[in-house]
């Protein structure tokens, strides 16, 4: 009797994709940096204290950046987000 009272409405598509962040380029293109400074820590690779710390290492990362990179790393993101990363990011 009451089998059509919550009637469902169809739901969206969804969309894969990733929306890029001057965050998230600098995550991808300054690798080498983010593991030199865990390094310098004393925090072994795979620990959890690298996970633990990771947002942090970004962050001073992020804040040695000149306003001239930071300035390039937003257009960066800002190519990605219209086009697409390179393909070597694309295979990470």
């Amino acid at each position: 009797m009451y089998n059509h009272s919550r009637a469902r409405g169809r739901k969206a598509l969804v969309k894969y994709g990733h929306r890029w962040t001057a965050r998230s380029v600098v995550m991808k293109s300054k690798k080498k940096e983010i593991e030199a400074e865990f390094e310098r820590a004393g925090i072994a690779q795979g620990s959890t204290g690298m996970i633990k710390g990771y947002q942090k290492a970004v962050g001073c990362i992020m804040g040695k950046l000149t306003q001239e990179e930071r300035d390039a790393v937003a257009k960066q993101a800002d190519e990605w987000n219209e086009e697409q990363p390179p393909a070597e990011v694309q295979a990470e």
